[in-house]
């Protein structure tokens, strides 16, 4: 007996022709003669409409300011550390832990004497003050309000902890934790949402390092799969001797590598100078004979064809050293004064 298909158009229901969302079931051949233009990215490389980050770090090692760096760009459409095109869009930061005055020093040393009109911070001067947040329907119905009234494209909350107060390590808490901001995202359905964590002290010495293995010292640092198994993307800080790597652990792009450094006299980050820092000395070897463009087939004429060209441009590429031009097929090397979408 042959099979009928019984998938709901959209806009129909089954019965009759009620009109229901359009999350319909289609058919594979009805997804591919339709037109799904790709989203624009908040943060080229980073970060898409609608992703989840957790990004977290040790305390003090600074992502709060780069949590803060970030959100000044996108707010402004600057490209982020000089270097990844943003999207200007205006971003709601609500900040558990630091007072006006903190973020007024803060803020006037990362924005650089630019305007930042566009960003909108809550923020509280006592820990009674606190009044949205994630973790009962009252103070989350506030935080929608916010969310409705400013359309932020990004939504950041630092710390998660004093935005959720449960146990995220827990699935069944990780999966109503998603399921909170799912429902937060229906006031502004673009908005994407940058969780800032904390680790643990008793998480401080690691046995991996960030710059080694990312996924690794991710899985190590959270201690658990609940939260990270929900999230789109999950990024990493960690000081490494006299500089940071931040590293990320993508689900829709490709993952990068960065080496950071602080700049003179400011808490601001940037793209280290040491731009092949995670090369090893023979991909170190390499990647100082290929040309500022190259195709693959002229990569093999100047290194030869050997595994480890093939690791030199997948590290070039994740430190976002290297570009690949889809059009052209060409790779083109990307110094730190250059952008990348």
């Amino acid at each position: 007996m042959g099979e009928t298909s019984t998938h709901t158009k959209e806009g129909q229901t089954p019965e009759a022709g009620q009109s229901v969302q359009a999350t319909s079931t289609l058919t594979l051949q009805e997804i591919i003669g339709r037109d799904y233009p790709t989203p624009t990215p908040v943060v080229g490389h980073l970060l898409l409409p609608g992703e989840i980050v957790l990004f977290i770090a040790r305390q003090k090692e600074g992502k709060s300011t780069l949590a803060l760096q970030f959100a000044i760009d996108i707010s402004r459409g600057d490209p982020f550390l000089d270097r990844f095109t943003t999207t200007r869009m205006p971003v709601l930061y609500v900040d558990y832990e630091n007072r006006f005055y903190q973020l007024k020093k803060r803020g006037i040393d990362l924005a650089q004497g630019r305007t930042v009109e566009n960003l909108y911070i809550k923020a509280f001067d006592r820990i009674s003050d606190r009044n949205v947040s994630l973790s009962n329907d009252q103070e989350a119905g506030r935080l929608a309000a916010l969310v409705q009234e400013l359309q932020p494209g990004l939504l950041i909350l630092d710390p998660l902890r004093y935005a959720w107060g449960r146990d995220s390590t827990d699935e069944q808490k990780a999966t109503k934790l998603i399921d909170t901001i799912s429902r937060l995202q229906a006031y502004s359905p673009k908005m994407a949402v940058l969780l800032v964590h904390h680790l643990k002290k008793q998480q401080d010495q690691l046995s991996v390092r960030l710059r080694d293995d990312p996924r690794s010292w991710i899985e190590k640092v959270y201690g658990s799969q609940a939260l990270l198994a929900h999230v789109d993307t999950t990024w990493g800080l960690e000081a490494d001797g006299d500089g940071y790597v931040f590293g990320t652990v993508p689900r829709s792009q490709e993952p990068l590598m960065l080496a950071l450094e602080k700049g003179a006299d400011s808490e601001r980050f940037l793209l280290s100078e040491i731009e092949t820092l995670f090369f090893t000395p023979a991909q170190q070897e390499a990647w100082n004979k290929l040309p500022s463009e190259f195709s693959w087939n002229q990569a093999i004429e100047c290194v030869g064809a050997s595994s480890t060209l093939s690791r030199t441009i997948r590290q070039a590429r994740a430190a976002a050293l290297l570009e690949r031009d889809q059009a052209s097929g060409l790779y083109r090397k990307i110094r730190n004064h250059g952008t990348v979408e």
